[in-house]
């Protein structure tokens, strides 16, 4: 829907096993702590699916929220590429349920196989996102007047809005049928 923004944090800056970010058990649930050195969108995301490694040194896939006590995020110094929103994550002791955990072992496979289709699901965010600012801007239009009427009510304005919806759903249409075919092993 493009209300919440997600992000990867895999960078430390080290090789896969060398990782110094670790997820270890604590009862039923876990407990998270780390850095990741460089996440895209880091600044602007709520959500991040981030790959620390386990007690015994393999990587696993975990959710973690913005919000989530012990999560600090930190704008990255800019080094071009600004509208990256670049920032890095500390985690303190972050507590996570076992529902947060995506892949419990082998998460570079996991990281591998969801990178690979990155040109696919980057294109997933924007949709969504285009799609909240034009029925934003819908609902203005419908509280704004112009000569006596809403201004959504205009037949220009009606038009312009129309087509935007055809293009957004034509848009979704077309990455719908390619996770299909990804989710389908045609890929």
């Amino acid at each position: 829907r493009g209300t919440i923004g997600a992000a990867i944090a895999y960078t430390e800056d080290a090789d896969a096993w060398s990782f110094t970010t670790v997820l270890r058990r604590k009862g039923d649930d876990f407990v998270l702590s780390g850095h990741k050195t460089y996440v895209t969108a880091g600044i602007m995301s709520d959500v991040f699916l981030v790959y620390p490694l386990d007690e015994t040194g393999d990587m696993v896939a975990c959710l973690v929220e913005r919000d989530d006590p012990g999560v600090t995020v930190t704008p990255a110094a800019p080094l071009g590429m600004r509208t990256a929103g670049a920032a890095s994550l500390t985690f303190e002791d972050v507590p996570l349920t076992a529902e947060r955990i995506l892949e419990p072992s082998d998460g570079l496979t996991h990281a591998q196989r969801f990178l690979s289709h990155q040109r696919l699901w980057i294109t997933c965010a924007p949709l969504g996102r285009a799609q909240r600012v034009l029925e934003d801007c819908a609902t203005w239009l419908s509280s704004s007047t112009r000569y006596g009427e809403p201004v959504a009510g205009l037949k220009n304005v009606e038009a312009t809005l129309g087509r935007m919806y055809v293009a957004i759903e034509s848009a979704r249409s077309m990455l719908y049928r390619a996770l299909t075919h990804v989710g389908a092993g045609r890929a």
